[in-house]
């Protein structure tokens, strides 16, 4: 196993929710010890993926609910590999578009604010109409952490600086914000342990060192998910279980999803002759490109703030 892949593991496996938790300061010391090896080896090869165009950055954003909407998947089938691009610019004209991310074939799963049935049905029109698209079908809802807190206009402005320069160390987000650094330090502990803000990694596997592919295992009804989960994982030890944004981290799933990184490409079936009673189907995938789109949120917040400030 590459050491790019084992910290990559590690970096998803550490981190406090791997669908929502990936915060910008990644663990750095504990995959260095987890791994025995040195910290700044960890610390290079982080900022050789940022350099490389496979770690693209990390998005933050306030929990939706805090705004009063969810999220929802989308799967949309794009034929045509031309056409991808298209897609992608295209959806920046679509209000209230969160997260698309596009694989190396013909699919895309994008993720919408879930908002006002009206909204929604304008949103699913366009997406449609998109040149190229040959199919939108509308998936589950998406799970978020819950988050019972009313934020404050200092916690707000908090949240808009921070998600406007998410890699800044806490010394130079205070010095911003015109507060102490243990009053940012209280205020971001306070604001991600109670999940009032979630984050997430933009990455690009088309630039990691390295080829990743991926099965997806529908399950046969009344199988546990947890238990396949946890006898691939004792099988494939460098199979990595991607999380659903449909449930809970750890929860029953009809559904599971592992990538691992592969020297052809039927290393990625590999998973499916392991003998794991309970398999329905297996898919292969290979994963892409996530883009982010910020207009939403970046208004939602604003507004926000304009609010209180009046």
């Amino acid at each position: 196993m590459s050491l790019d892949w084992q910290i990559y593991c590690e970096l998803v496996r550490r981190s406090p929710d791997p669908v929502w938790g990936m915060f910008p300061h990644p663990p750095v010391g504990t995959i260095a010890q987890r791994l025995g090896i040195a910290r700044n080896t960890v610390w290079r090869r982080l900022k050789e993926w940022e350099r490389d165009g496979f770690l693209r950055g990390f998005e933050v954003i306030p929990n939706p609910a805090l705004l009063g909407v969810g999220l929802r998947s989308y799967f949309v089938t794009i034929p045509e590999p031309s056409a991808k691009q298209h897609f992608v610019e295209q959806l920046e004209l679509i209000d209230g578009v969160f997260i698309v991310t596009i694989d190396l074939g013909t699919n895309a799963v994008l993720i919408t604010v879930a908002d006002l049935p009206s909204s929604q049905a304008r949103r699913e029109r366009l997406l449609r109409g998109i040149s190229g698209v040959a199919s939108v079908s509308r998936g589950t809802p998406v799970w978020l952490p819950t988050s019972a807190r009313t934020l404050s206009i200092e916690e707000w402005r908090f949240i808009s600086v921070l998600r406007a320069n998410p890699t800044w160390s806490l010394e130079r987000l205070a010095k911003a914000l015109g507060i102490s650094t243990k009053t940012a330090s209280r205020r971001y502990d306070s604001l991600t342990q109670d999940r009032a803000i979630l984050s997430f990694v933009v990455e690009n596997f088309a630039k990691f060192p390295g080829v990743v592919g991926g099965v997806t295992i529908l399950l046969a009804p009344g199988v546990d998910s947890r238990s396949v989960a946890q006898e691939v994982q004792r099988l494939v030890p460098d199979a990595l279980e991607i999380p659903s944004v449909a449930r809970a981290p750890g929860a029953p799933s009809s559904k599971l999803s592992f990538v691992r990184l592969i020297r052809s490409a039927s290393e990625a079936e590999a998973i499916a002759g392991l003998g794991i009673p309970g398999f329905e189907h297996v898919s292969t995938f290979f994963p892409g490109v996530v883009k982010a789109y910020r207009r939403w949120f970046d208004e939602r917040i604003a507004e926000v703030l304009a609010r209180k400030w009046a």
